[in-house]
């Protein structure tokens, strides 16, 4: 959609990031990626001085005080990965696929990359052993989760929601 809009003004701050397709139902969740995410800022801002020449400083100083937030938050991802003994993330759907692409970790879902979903009797009973199989102690989870979900796989686990 966004190719068929021919106005100057808009960017298409996606253009060079790879959308990952799972089941034919695109990932949206690139903002979890810390280097997509300066990409998506550098070609912004690249527009917004193009448009607004005047107040390049303003912008310039914006984009740096952003990547050193977000170089701090990468350094920060990474020095606390880097002794993790498990590399398994565990959390109700897909919205972790390139958090953990990045730094090398294995993400289980429960559902696709959509929390909108309804979960089987079936599926949430394999999915309460995944995180003991693994060893895992966390489960990732969202406030648009139904909450009921959450707690009966926190009590499941024995672990708190």
């Amino acid at each position: 959609m966004i190719n068929k809009i021919t106005s100057p003004n808009i960017v298409n701050s996606c253009r060079n990031i790879t959308i990952e397709n799972p089941n034919s139902n695109p990932n949206s969740h690139i903002w979890l990626d810390q280097i997509v995410v300066e990409s998506i800022v550098e070609v912004t801002n690249n527009k917004l001085v193009s448009l607004d020449p005047n107040i390049t400083a303003y912008y310039q100083k914006n984009l740096m005080e952003f990547e050193k937030n977000l170089e701090a938050l990468n350094s920060n991802i990474k020095n606390n990965l880097t002794n993790c003994t498990l590399n398994d993330l565990v959390a109700f759907h897909d919205a972790f696929g390139y958090l953990s692409k990045r730094n090398r970790l294995t993400q289980h879902v429960i559902s696709g990359v959509s929390p909108e979903v309804d979960f089987s009797p079936q599926k949430l009973s394999e999915f309460i052993k995944l995180p003991e199989h693994l060893g895992v102690t966390n489960i990732f989870s969202e406030d648009n989760i139904e909450p009921r979900l959450s707690s009966t796989m926190a009590n499941e686990i024995g672990k708190k929601s």
